[in-house]
């Protein structure tokens, strides 16, 4: 019982780097076998300390640092992450997680176990010059996906608090120590009602000499245009995505549609299950030619590609730049009421976009 009581005291246990495991058999009979596991595990008992504490290659020993808390009317609705407990070859990254509803529903993940570099509420982009700062395995043409030794880290500068807000300034730094791209970020939140609150995620990119944007999309994967803003979701059941022109995962995946919205019954693990709704703005995107990433069927997430079927150039010193607003309301709403909601979105977009 103590052991189980320690195990559910602790924090949420950190993957083991996929590089330090072979898989033996096939089909029912396939296993992961660990690198001198028996070993470690044998020291770990004898010795009373962890793996990290041991100094094991494959036992990551970081873990995430909160940077801001996120509040609305004594309720903590986001916690943004530096991201430092994410394993080398998940490109860590900071990110927003958990994000909640006002009512304490949980509508993100964070490192699932589908796919461990799926992190919460962030940006984050296949390939940049080679360097992979989405984490998991590259795209190759011809091959598929292949674990590779190209991974790249998102670090960040301490973020300048505002009010209900923060500005961050980040460097996007390849295996090698090079900076790729240098990135100012905004994030604001705010009440809408009683049930609903508002996330503005504005990210400014820039590279100090020029950079190619890339996605498996762009290397000839069809339909795999992943990279940029992206939301990954816990669980979820009976989900419902829609634009104004279409409804479901294969109408609004590829789309381009100045907004979205995704409606379902999330199942949190850990956090609070519920139903609530998703309405996400972003005209300059659509303004841009760039496609809604939707996933429902194998995963439960959304994203906004910069690199859909070709890839996308950031000249030197060029800066670009996206904002998204999004409303996370409690319950499942109606068609008409996710329209309102979706123009409400829009006019606070447009006008944010005006102010600066």
């Amino acid at each position: 019982m103590r052991v189980l009581g320690a195990v559910a005291k602790s924090e949420e246990p950190v993957r083991i780097d996929p590089h330090a495991i072979e898989w033996e058999g096939d089909g029912q009979d396939r296993r992961a076998v660990v690198e001198d596991v028996e070993h470690w595990m044998v020291k770990a008992a004898s010795s009373g300390r962890t793996l990290a504490e041991l100094g094991v290659r494959w036992a990551h020993s970081e873990r995430d640092r909160i940077l801001v808390p996120a509040r609305i009317g004594g309720m903590e609705v986001a916690l943004y992450r530096d991201g430092r407990g994410t394993i080398p070859t998940s490109s860590p990254r900071p990110v927003l997680h958990p994000v909640r509803t006002l009512a304490g529903v949980v509508v993100t993940a964070n490192h699932p176990a589908d796919h461990d570099w799926h992190s919460g509420v962030g940006m984050a982009i296949p390939d940049v010059n080679g360097t992979n700062f989405w984490g998991g395995s590259t795209y190759i043409y011809g091959q598929g996906y292949v674990l590779l030794d190209d991974h790249g880290v998102i670090v960040g500068e301490p973020p300048v608090l505002q009010d209900d807000a923060f500005t961050q300034e980040l460097r996007w730094i390849d295996r090698d120590g090079s900076v790729q791209i240098r990135e100012q970020r905004f994030v604001a939140w705010a009440a809408m009602n009683k049930e609903t609150w508002r996330l503005d995620f504005e990210s400014s990119l820039r590279a100090d000499a020029g950079v190619t944007l890339g996605s498996p999309g762009s290397k000839g994967r069809i339909d795999g245009g992943y990279g940029g803003f992206f939301w990954r979701f816990p669980a979820c059941e009976n989900i419902e995505v829609f634009t104004a022109q279409g409804r479901g995962e294969v109408a609004v995946q590829g789309s381009v549609a100045p907004w979205l919205a995704w409606s379902a019954d999330f199942a949190a693990g850990p956090g609070m299950s519920g139903p609530a709704t998703i309405v996400i703005a972003a005209p300059d995107a659509a303004a841009a030619g760039e496609p809604w990433f939707v996933r429902a069927r194998d995963y439960p997430g959304f994203g906004s590609a910069l690199a859909w079927d070709r890839p996308a150039e950031l000249h030197q010193g060029a800066v670009l730049q996206r904002r998204f607003t999004v409303a996370t309301a409690d319950g499942r709403l109606t068609e008409e009421q996710t329209t309102a909601l979706a123009t409400q979105l829009m006019v606070t977009h447009d006008a944010a976009l005006r102010v600066e």
